[in-house]
């Protein structure tokens, strides 16, 4: 059984470790081969994924009647996998698509899908990334994605922004760069408009959150513009 848990999709086994106890998550990974337990680690978020790594040094003794209901709660997801991978494929695709909408239409958005699938939409939430949440990544996101997105980008990007979101988005950029940047930005040179490059890095986040690079989290910023 836990041959074939390790061969099921992983978004399905993510939802299973998701929906567990921090304490019975721990258990199934130590069940699974290391390279398996090692990508669905990777793939957890930060919280769970610490908790994950603290309990395998030392795993919890488990008695077997605990062993048999976690085993039957295994069975249940594995029948349910094809399922779960499907919804998974469709969270992910309607992230993309309101990721394309403008502010003010992806907030109507998430308002009906929070009425209609509040769990989705929770979800989904966590899928949403735009050039005004910058400031929410972490310096080590930002650092990366400064070493994906040109100089040029990065200025016309941040053409209309006020100083303090100039600030802390550029905390995190190497000092020769962001002299640069600054250097651009207080020339008051024209520029093509900044939505396309506001796009542009919005893109760039997101496919490395999608490849697990950087992880997208806290609140929503206001716009800064």
């Amino acid at each position: 059984m836990w041959r074939s848990l390790g061969q099921a999709p992983e978004s399905a086994i993510v939802a299973l470790l998701m929906a567990e106890r921090a304490a019975t998550a721990t258990y199934i990974l130590s069940r699974l081969d290391p390279p398996v337990a090692t990508r669905l680690v990777a793939a957890l978020p930060r919280d769970r994924r610490n908790a994950a790594l603290c309990g395998l040094v030392a795993p919890l003794d488990v008695t077997p009647l605990a062993a048999h209901l976690i085993e039957e709660a295994v069975e249940a997801a594995l029948k349910q996998a094809p399922a779960s991978a499907a919804d998974a494929g469709g969270r992910s695709r309607l992230a993309g698509i309101i990721n394309s909408l403008d502010p003010e239409e992806a907030e109507d958005a998430m308002r009906a899908l929070e009425q209609v699938r509040p769990k989705d939409a929770a979800i989904v939430k966590t899928m949403l990334f735009s050039f005004n949440d910058l400031p929410r990544l972490s310096e080590r996101a930002r650092a990366l994605l400064f070493d994906r997105a040109s100089i040029d980008i990065v200025v016309m990007a941040l053409r209309g922004t006020d100083a303090d979101f100039r600030d802390i988005v550029l905390s995190s950029m190497p000092s020769r760069g962001r002299r640069l940047v600054e250097g651009e930005l207080n020339s008051g040179a024209f520029a093509p408009p900044r939505d396309v490059a506001k796009a542009r890095i919005a893109d760039i986040v997101l496919g490395m959150a999608s490849r697990n690079e950087i992880e997208l989290g806290g609140a929503p910023s206001a716009d800064p513009s």
